[in-house]
């Protein structure tokens, strides 16, 4: 693959994705995550500053040392929860490391500053969690809907956790490939582009709501951005030929109330999702828009007459025999005490709750014996997965 070059466009649109993404913008963060990226800037630029100045960015703003206390603490958590941001302790480490170490150093750990923001730590750790089969059939069948590649050295390079565990869970990468329903050679084979065939896979990322902007494709499909500017020789010319409005796929085109509303219409009108993470996927300018314009993801969508409980995909009910399995899963020498389950899962406790009327009557359902005191200094609570539908 050639060696990517740089112009002045492309890197004022990197650090705008940086900045819709929550991605720290200082030149220390730059170099450490996008090396290429901080080395364009100084030959594009002359230096880290110029080139956030032309971004629309405040340079002050990006070096500037946060003070912490337990109350900034919480309101970034939330932030970027509202925002969509992942908040397992891998990712907040790669996109903002003084917060992550800030949680530790105010709240003793991760879960506990997580706990005290009102975020249930086993959500923020899905990501995390063991790895089966089921699951990575899953993350190769969203990456195929999200217009990733799927050979073995896309995945190594954006997702390494997916790589590790399809080396775990199959005997070949091949084998993970046709237990989603993909064909290995098909996945393997080299494209051969021309102009028609770059024109109808722009046609078909358009038509998937997936963005168009030159850092996206170059990420999802890097072969194809080599080849628009091979063949039309530039990634705005290539969009033309489609019939695209290159302006339209910009991260920094212009965005008013009346064009997010539209958006976001138009996103339901094609059935696409409406969630935060389903907008922050496939259309991180809009939804950075959104935040920036209106203040929050709900406004907005309310704005845009749509209803925001309707769009968000909240997990059903457990039936009784999924509170049972999990507090099985949970106990310990036969018994499960209150402090365990709601540290370990909220959910599992208010569903229990409600389901049963009590915790204990839960735990007595399940067979097991109920502890109510605190638990006892030094004593961890067992890690544990709670069963949900559909999960073996």
């Amino acid at each position: 693959m050639p060696v990517r070059r740089w112009d002045r466009a492309q890197v004022v649109l990197a650090l705008r994705e940086r900045q819709a993404n929550g991605q720290r913008l200082n030149l220390h963060a730059v170099r450490r995550s996008q090396s290429g990226l901080a080395r364009a800037i100084v030959t594009t630029f002359g230096s880290h500053d110029q080139a956030l100045r032309a971004a629309g960015i405040d340079p002050a703003a990006v070096r500037k040392r946060k003070t912490w206390n337990k109350a900034a603490i919480i309101k970034a958590l939330r932030d970027r929860k509202r925002r969509g941001l992942g908040l397992s302790s891998a990712e907040m480490i790669n996109t903002d490391c003084p917060l992550a170490c800030a949680m530790n150093c105010y709240f003793g750990s991760h879960d506990k500053a997580l706990l005290a923001a009102g975020i249930d730590p086993d959500s923020a750790r899905l990501r995390g969690r063991p790895w089966d089969q089921a699951k990575v059939v899953q993350a190769l069948r969203d990456r195929h809907a999200r217009g990733l590649q799927l050979n073995r050295q896309a995945i190594r390079n954006s997702d390494g956790r997916l790589e590790h565990a399809i080396a775990a869970r199959f005997p070949s990468h091949d084998a993970a490939l046709r237990a989603a329903g993909f064909d290995p050679i098909a996945v393997r084979k080299l494209t051969t582009w021309d102009k028609g065939s770059i024109i109808k896979e722009l046609h078909d990322l358009r038509d998937r709501g997936l963005p168009l902007n030159a850092g996206a494709i170059n990420q999802s499909i890097p072969s194809l951005e080599w080849a628009m500017r091979k063949h039309f020789g530039s990634h705005d010319a290539a969009l033309r030929a489609a019939g695209i409005d290159p302006n339209a796929t910009r991260l920094s085109s212009s965005w008013g109330p009346e064009k997010i509303i539209a958006a976001l219409r138009d996103r339901l009108d094609r059935g696409l999702g409406l969630n935060t993470k389903a907008v922050s996927e496939s259309h991180g300018a809009l939804g950075f828009a959104m935040r920036q314009c209106f203040g929050s993801h709900d406004a907005a969508l309310r704005a845009a007459g749509i209803d925001p409980a309707s769009v968000r995909k909240a997990p059903p009910p457990m039936t009784a025999e999924e509170i049972i399995a999990s507090l099985q899963g949970l106990a310990r020498d036969g018994a499960v005490a209150d402090k365990w389950v709601a540290a370990i899962s909220t959910r599992l406790r208010s569903q229990a709750k409600a389901r049963f009327g009590s915790l204990k009557a839960a735990a007595d359902a399940a067979g097991l014996k109920y502890i109510s005191r605190h638990v006892q200094p030094g004593t961890r609570a067992p890690s544990v997965e709670v069963c949900r539908p559909g999960r073996v």
